[in-house]
């Protein structure tokens, strides 16, 4: 399994505003350096080290993730998960008054967002 430095997963809306389409971006920096971008959404696509765009048109996206496997040493699906397995992981190790104290904060927040409406 590929050892990642750096990987970052981001989403948003592209294409016009009346008609946006949604997209899941990664990031994945190997430990050798290599940088690779796969971009999923209107157009799927992988870009290796800022070289040019490998575009898929396959909805299944099976080759877009045949490609990353090739390029990363793992599969997407597992890059993917990385950030949510790390989160838990971290949430595990916490102490019970840490937990508690995130836990509120996720209400206050939650709570700021339904006065805010």
């Amino acid at each position: 399994m590929s050892r990642a430095q750096y990987i970052d997963i981001r989403s948003g809306t592209e294409g016009p505003h009346y008609d946006p389409y949604g997209f899941t971006e990664l990031t994945f920096r190997k430990l050798d350096g290599t940088c690779i971008v796969v971009h999923r959404g209107l157009v799927a696509w992988l870009r290796v080290n800022n070289g040019e765009k490998m575009q898929f048109c396959d909805d299944t996206g099976v080759e877009l993730d045949a490609a990353f496997q090739a390029v990363a040493g793992l599969s997407l699906a597992a890059a993917m998960s990385v950030p949510s397995r790390l989160a838990d992981k971290a949430w595990r190790k916490m102490s019970r008054s840490q937990r508690e104290a995130c836990d509120e904060a996720g209400r206050i927040d939650a709570d700021m967002l339904r006065n805010a409406e």
